[in-house]
């Protein structure tokens, strides 16, 4: 029963190992890294790909055909599945951004306000912020890339401002759980998904 009663799936609903959950952020720290996300390249792209399209919140990308996909998922739109045995690629309920900020500027600013509110007295997990690895592209939007350690491995978020609204995307960027060969196919894969990602209005 790890599914949420408003879980629409391609296939069935997730077992509770796949509900992964965004933790919040870990101390920032700079590393010296390339963009993960290769720039769009259909070359890159099976043909027998295909196109998942979300008019709510108006973004569209291609996915390998096996892949199973958890949708409205927890605090999730989409959650990608592509091996069970591996942490899913989560692309979250995009945050409000009213004041439009940038990419890192938002991190930046969502950091220094919930730590203001926990020395008011509310209560988060722990308030940290995320080892920045970069700037990379992603719908054409020019986005923040963070790592920050989950449960027992580290994942990657991409901030990528739209509009009035931040999308989140996550995966993992190292996980012991996993063998290393299979956690970089897993990658490449992520990366390929999210170089096909469009913004529609």
């Amino acid at each position: 029963t790890g599914g949420s009663a408003n879980c629409m799936l391609v296939d069935s609903c997730p077992e509770p190992s796949l509900n992964w959950k965004p933790s919040l952020f870990s101390q920032m720290v700079q590393k010296t890294q390339t963009s993960m996300i290769p720039q769009k390249n259909v070359n890159l792209i099976p043909d027998q790909w295909e196109t998942y399209a979300n008019e709510e919140y108006g973004f569209t990308f291609r996915h390998p055909s096996n892949a199973k996909l958890f949708v409205e998922q927890d605090s999730a739109i989409v959650i990608i599945s592509i091996d069970e045995s591996v942490i899913p690629l989560t692309i979250s309920t995009p945050r409000d951004n009213p004041d439009m900020h940038t990419a890192k500027d938002f991190v930046i600013n969502e950091y220094e306000t919930r730590k203001r509110l926990e020395s008011e007295g509310e209560t988060f997990g722990p308030v940290v912020m995320p080892a920045d690895v970069g700037s990379t592209s992603i719908g054409g939007q020019k986005s923040f890339q963070g790592t920050i350690p989950s449960f027992d491995h580290e994942k990657l978020l991409i901030y990528t401002p739209y509009k009035d609204k931040v999308f989140v995307f996550d995966y993992p960027y190292e996980d012991p759980n996993t063998p290393k060969l299979k956690l970089e196919e897993a990658q490449k894969t992520y990366t390929q998904i999210l170089s096909t990602f469009e913004f529609i209005d």
